[in-house]
């Protein structure tokens, strides 16, 4: 498929290609979403860290979701002009993601959602890297309170953005140079 078809096969389903994109190798959103919830509720240290480390792994996939979008957006602004992105490795790291998302253009809550989901990195990172060697730091009770509402105002907040990226695509699709290739 070239370039322009491409396109127009976005064009014509943006949401489920987009999302398509996303999905191909990562195990469905809610099925890790309810499993840190099984584990928070078991109320064991161990089933907060669980759940923790889902957290952070659902974090990098919703910045994985809000860089595709714009992707796209990039691409239709600069249409005809052809814009490649680089996929994913399969192992990606949060650093590398977290870096590709802050250059991306801007959108409703984007710093705010950086600044919430470098929080949840920073616990992972901390029971993550010094569980182990530094244990007596770590009250687990106190700083893996509230992890689900911490980790559903993220989620809240992923939300605004997905949405403002999709008004901005809609946008871009009204154009007539756009608009006139898939209608």
């Amino acid at each position: 498929m070239d370039y322009k078809e491409e396109i127009i096969k976005y064009l014509k389903n943006t949401e489920g290609n987009l999302q398509g994109e996303w999905t191909d190798d990562m195990t469905p959103f809610s099925m890790l979403a309810a499993s840190a919830e099984e584990y928070l509720h078991e109320n064991k240290n161990e089933g907060k860290i669980a759940a923790l480390f889902i957290y952070q792994q659902l974090c990098i996939e919703m910045m994985k979701v809000l860089i595709i979008y714009s992707n796209f957006y990039e691409k239709l602004a600069v249409y005809p002009t052809k814009k490649e992105f680089k996929s994913f490795k399969e192992n990606v790291s949060y650093s590398e993601v977290l870096n590709e998302l802050k250059y991306k253009i801007e959108f409703k809550n984007k710093k705010k959602l950086i600044q919430k989901i470098k929080e949840i990195n920073d616990l992972r990172n901390k029971f993550g890297h010094e569980l182990f060697s530094q244990w007596w730091k770590h009250d687990i009770q106190k700083d893996l309170l509230n992890l689900y509402e911490k980790f559903e105002n993220i989620f809240e907040i992923y939300g605004i953005c997905q949405y403002d990226l999709i008004q901005k695509i809609k946008i871009l699709k009204a154009k007539p140079e756009i608009e006139k290739l898939y209608k």
